[in-house]
């Protein structure tokens, strides 16, 4: 049996290997779909595209949760935390000058420890839901 450190970083990669999934499949129809835009259209700007980005990866990481029997609830925590880590940094680039690729970068490194925070505060039971079998559907009826 795996210690109880050992499920929660498998279970903490497993939610940063769906949401990488979520990126790579939908963000490239908000690319398609927001490409006659233009470069200088503010759905091309960079707080358009990361929330977007932001929502690709949150809605791979919620069907995963999903998938994996976690109760609503923790998913939109979860969820918040994909767009925190953009929206906190929004105001250095706003007021202070901060660059898009320190955006991108300071903004996912934050989303990564702000997933930390949920998966913490509810600590078992995120370690038991990773454990857990994939819900089956339903035989009876």
């Amino acid at each position: 049996m795996r210690s109880r450190s050992m499920r929660f970083l498998a279970h903490y990669l497993e939610m940063v290997a769906a949401m990488l999934v979520g990126m790579m499949l939908l963000y490239p129809v908000w690319m398609l779909a927001t490409w006659s835009a233009g470069p200088t259209h503010p759905l091309r700007g960079p707080e358009a595209e990361t929330l977007a980005m932001a929502t690709t990866m949150a809605i791979g990481m919620a069907v995963w949760m999903r998938h994996r029997g976690h109760d609503p609830r923790h998913i939109a925590e979860m969820s918040a935390a994909m767009y925190a880590g953009f929206v906190v940094v929004y105001p250095a680039m706003w007021w202070a000058g901060m660059n898009e690729s320190d955006l991108m970068t300071y903004g996912h490194l934050l989303m990564l420890a702000l997933m930390a925070v949920p998966m913490v505060r509810h600590g078992r039971r995120h370690v038991t839901a990773s454990d857990a079998r994939p819900r089956q559907p339903s035989t009876s009826g």
